[in-house]
């Protein structure tokens, strides 16, 4: 029997006749799990309501506002994960990156850098434990899901891996934020403190940045060892705002004062520059740097340099072999090296010294950009090196130089 809501089977006298939710509910996938029940009376009559209308619960059927309400924040949630997600994994690239250039080039290796390889490193820390702590939620998350046993999910089995990708993160965050304020520090000094040697300072600004979070952790760590589990906190602190302007602006407003939309946009700018923070330093610090960018052009140029000189003698090396004529090589005295010997000596002297320059043709203006091509040689039975770069007799070696 159809009642214009839901198909009904023949019931027996006192008893509850359940029927599935109706197919036909917009919300059916919500409430799928739902049953519409009735009551068939002693006289085999269905319970009615004032002698009119059939009593029915369909509770179960219908869509709470506050359900409603919840998975439309879950859903906004859903989305704020993807974008940190892709900001942390961004950071984690460019920051990788930064750090390897920072270490690679030894004219980068000054207090400075160090300063922002540190800082770098905190940041890396910091995605890497973020980004494990949520791998670790979602994988555990049917678990959690599926499981009606409050025990079985909090039990130390299940939840050891969590709770230590928990301590790690908040480590590798306070570390994060103190690495901040030792770029403060570092910035304050230079201004203001120029008298005192940087080098002094850096075992300094290492223990602010890596010791002064365990301070913090460690009594956290206890605090919720012994109360977790037992009793919400009643008051949370404000996070003091070390950097940042929308942690200036958003200091005030706790996640308790705040609800709805303004807890939405405040956790979104707060998820956002957390997140992208990494790669903006990495931009500021590394790639933007001019001296950074001068170093990588200097081993790009010395590279294609060293090709063309490959192939120079590529091309030499046959021309000999067909019977050709080596190139003619321009000879420069601003080329020269200096005479390893005194300047009265035989060596110096001699016109026959085999002493080679070649421009490079992608030398800048005013600059001539050359290689010096040298021999050892033999002088009156003396073992006497042409160029002291040279190695054995017959070795040719290559010095770069701006001339």
């Amino acid at each position: 029997m159809f009642d214009m809501y839901a198909c009904w089977t023949d019931g027996v006298p006192n008893t509850t006749v359940k029927v599935p939710c109706p197919w036909y509910l917009p919300w059916y996938d919500q409430v799928r799990n739902g049953v519409v029940s009735r009551e068939c009376g002693p006289d085999g009559q269905w319970l009615t309501v004032n002698h009119s209308r059939t009593w029915r619960d369909h509770s179960q059927c219908n869509v709470d506002d506050n359900r409603e309400k919840q998975e439309n924040q879950m859903m906004i949630l859903a989305y704020f994960r993807v974008m940190y997600t892709v900001g942390y994994s961004l950071s984690l690239a460019s920051l990788s990156l930064a750090v390897v250039i920072l270490l690679i080039f030894r004219k980068l290796r000054c207090t400075r850098n160090y300063i922002h390889t540190n800082l770098f490193a905190s940041f890396i820390l910091r995605a890497v434990s973020i980004l494990t702590r949520d791998a670790l939620l979602m994988k555990d998350a049917p678990e959690f899901r599926d499981n009606k046993d409050v025990s079985i999910v909090l039990s130390d089995q299940v939840m050891s891996g969590c709770r230590v990708a928990q301590v790690l993160m908040q480590y590798c965050v306070g570390a994060n934020y103190y690495w901040l304020l030792v770029e403060g520090l570092y910035l304050h000094n230079l201004l203001v403190l120029m008298v005192f040697s940087e080098n002094s300072y850096f075992c300094v600004y290492l223990f602010i940045g890596w010791g002064t979070p365990v301070l913090f952790v460690v009594p956290w760590i206890v605090v919720r060892y012994l109360y977790e589990n037992t009793r919400l906190a009643k008051s949370t602190l404000t996070l003091i705002p070390l950097l940042g302007i929308h942690e200036v602006v958003f200091a005030v407003m706790t996640e308790e004062q705040t609800e709805g939309v303004l807890r939405n946009v405040n956790l979104f700018f707060e998820l956002f520059f957390n997140s992208f923070q990494g790669f903006l330093v990495a931009i500021l610090y590394c790639f933007v740097n001019k001296e950074v960018q001068s170093e990588i052009k200097k081993k790009w140029q010395r590279w294609k340099l060293g090709i063309t000189i490959l192939e120079d003698l590529r091309n030499t090396g046959s021309n000999t072999q067909q019977g050709g004529t080596a190139p003619r090589f321009h000879h420069d005295q601003a080329c020269s090296p200096d005479c390893p010997l005194n300047s009265g000596s035989q060596l110096c002297s001699d016109p026959t010294l085999t002493v080679q320059h070649h421009y490079h043709p992608g030398a800048k203006k005013g600059k001539a950009y050359c290689y010096i091509s040298a021999r050892k040689q033999v002088l009156n039975g003396l073992d006497v090196p042409a160029l002291p770069q040279c190695a054995g007799e017959g070795a040719v070696m290559f010095s770069e130089s701006y001339c």
